[in-house]
């Protein structure tokens, strides 16, 4: 479920500003500024952003979430930080 069914390969798609690279069911993989690989999901509903990114090399894991965020603001990711 985590392996990517989809990459980006500089044409075969939106990767939101180089946001998505890889894609899997349900989750998507990113590479933080050390290098490190991580695999998540973000949600946007109702006045909340959030995401949730693993690390399995590293054993780490961390989530992010705002609430109360306006509906008209910036989407933001939630992996560096959220709006």
């Amino acid at each position: 479920m985590i392996g990517p069914v989809w990459t980006f390969d500089g044409k075969n798609g939106d990767d939101d500003k180089g946001y998505f690279m890889a894609y899997g069911l349900g989750v998507h993989w990113l590479t933080d500024k050390a290098g490190h690989r991580w695999f998540g999901h973000v949600g946007e509903a109702y006045s909340l952003r959030a995401g949730f990114w693993i690390n399995p090399a590293e054993r780490k894991g961390f989530y992010r979430y705002v609430t109360m965020v306006d509906e008209f603001s910036t989407v933001g990711h939630c992996f560096d930080r959220c709006p």
